[in-house]
């Protein structure tokens, strides 16, 4: 959740909850802590944009400092551009956890689209559930039939 934005930076936070735990329990996944901070650097990165402009992520590195207990108090990652092209960003976050200790940090970039909407602009489909998208004709469904 978005708790401050202003241009070039941006803070982010997330509850350190057990539903985050694998496959170590009483350890959140790395993943987890990985979209936080790139979250972070994605957030960041739109705030030097005009409202409404898409970006793509490029990138994401993450070095994980030390394990995050399931404590249910907030992680916050602070963002922060570190460039800012014509066309591609590059952000840096730092996560910290409910002691204020630095768990992780991670860079990225994102590319800037100028002229092509910041969401998706017209329906997605499914593929049926009989047959799925590119299987060919006569591969079984799943349906355990």
């Amino acid at each position: 959740m978005p708790t401050a934005i202003e241009p070039g930076g941006v803070t982010f936070t997330m509850p350190a909850s057990e539903w985050l735990c694998a496959p170590v329990q009483g350890r959140l996944y790395g993943g987890a802590i990985a979209m936080l901070a790139g979250t972070a650097v994605d957030g960041t990165a739109q705030t030097t944009c005009p409202a409404g402009t898409a970006l793509a992520p490029v990138d994401l590195k993450v070095y994980f400092l030390r394990p995050v207990s399931p404590d249910g108090r907030d992680l916050i990652a602070r963002g922060m551009v570190i460039h800012r092209g014509r066309s591609i960003v590059i952000g840096t976050s730092e996560v910290f956890d409910g002691d204020g200790k630095k768990v992780a940090v991670a860079t990225g970039s994102a590319v800037v689209l100028p002229g092509r909407p910041a969401t998706v602009t017209t329906g997605l489909t499914l593929p049926p559930l009989d047959q799925g998208e590119g299987d060919p004709p006569g591969y079984p469904s799943g349906s355990g039939d």
